[in-house]
């Protein structure tokens, strides 16, 4: 468009020229004359034409190019939307993965103080049916016997124990200690031959000066 445009203005400037006042000689008839006139005057509705032709050409670009501008502009605004969502969704997988890791530390000490739990049942199990004399006794580990390993105890059928009865095994030094039961196996009038029917995992083993009674009472 702007080639033909460049093109007609030439035309017309030619024609101007030509149509120029000359010497009489150098005039051409009037028809010729009149013909270069109307060629002139189509020439110059055409380059008006083309003129408003490309005032339209650059309205629409003007449209055009606000319509880039207000297109950037829309860019911008959901880059920065987008920009907030991601840090919003960053945020949230910061603090799911800090209450994930709380929640798999509650895990585990679940998991352990299930474990306890477990290992203190199966104490209860292995503990044995309590079957403690009618009356109060009480009275000490008197001796273990090197040889066959029975633990020896200071009362006997006179402080009412009988064979199958169960007593409780404890430590009052250096600090409380609990040892754990035993049950009668052999009743003598002044002392009883026992055996250990429990002791609690961790627990010492058993030591002359140790207390048996029917229940377990600290100083």
């Amino acid at each position: 468009m702007f080639r033909r445009v460049s093109f007609l203005l030439a035309s017309a400037l030619v024609l101007s020229v030509t149509l120029s006042p000359r010497p009489a000689v150098l005039r051409a008839d009037d028809k010729d004359e009149q013909r270069l006139r109307q060629e002139v005057k189509r020439l110059q509705g055409d380059l008006n034409e083309l003129r408003q032709k490309l005032a339209a050409k650059e309205r629409q670009l003007q449209v055009a190019q606000a319509h880039v501008r207000d297109a950037e502009q829309d860019a911008r605004v959901a880059t920065q939307k987008l920009k907030a969502v991601t840090d919003d969704l960053r945020d949230d997988i910061r603090r799911l993965q800090a209450e994930l890791k709380e929640r798999n530390t509650k895990l585990a000490e679940a998991l352990a103080n299930t474990d306890k739990l477990a290992r203190k049942l199966q104490d209860v199990q292995d503990d044995p049916i309590q079957n403690p004399p009618a009356g109060k006794v009480s009275g000490s580990v008197k001796r273990i016997e090197d040889r066959t390993g029975q633990v020896v105890i200071s009362v006997g059928g006179e402080a009412g124990l009988r064979k199958g009865h169960t007593l409780e095994v404890y430590r009052d030094k250096p600090k409380p200690t609990y040892l754990g039961v035993v049950q009668v196996v052999e009743v003598r009038p002044k002392e009883a031959v026992v055996k250990v029917r429990f002791r609690p995992k961790g627990a010492p083993a058993l030591q002359a000066g140790d207390t048996v009674a029917d229940q377990v009472q600290w100083d």
